[in-house]
């Protein structure tokens, strides 16, 4: 006897059967594959948030560290030196090296200010 499958209420699901009859196949919209995937990913991290051998990063504080690369890409693509950058933003070239190599979450100021010089949208560069 085949098992019928569990109904699906919105009509969404389509259900493939077998050579022998048996349903063997559900397709599903891309949509909702991509929530299930989404929410197997974040069960499968749970357990991580009460284990103490995990280290977590405040996100402004990671936005921030990939800001300094994304803007060290942007200067070079527009051929220009640390020194010209912060002549163009009316900062030392010390303080660009700074925000490009370690930047933090109090640099998002100066990151508007350098996206403005570099002639990109700041969330490029965030």
């Amino acid at each position: 006897m085949k098992a019928e499958p569990t109904p699906d209420p919105l009509g969404r699901v389509q259900f493939v059967a077998g050579k022998d009859g048996r349903y063997t196949f559900a397709m599903i919209p891309i949509e909702d594959y991509e929530k299930l995937f989404l929410q197997q990913i974040a069960r499968s991290a749970a357990p991580m948030l009460n284990d103490p051998d995990y280290e977590w990063f405040e996100f402004d504080d990671v936005r921030a560290m990939f800001a300094g690369q994304k803007i060290a890409a942007a200067r070079k693509a527009k051929a220009l030196t640390q020194a010209k950058l912060g002549k163009l933003v009316g900062m030392p070239q010390s303080q660009i090296s700074r925000l490009e190599k370690n930047p933090d979450a109090s640099s998002m100021k100066l990151i508007k200010k350098v996206a403005k010089a570099l002639g990109v949208p700041a969330s490029k560069l965030i």
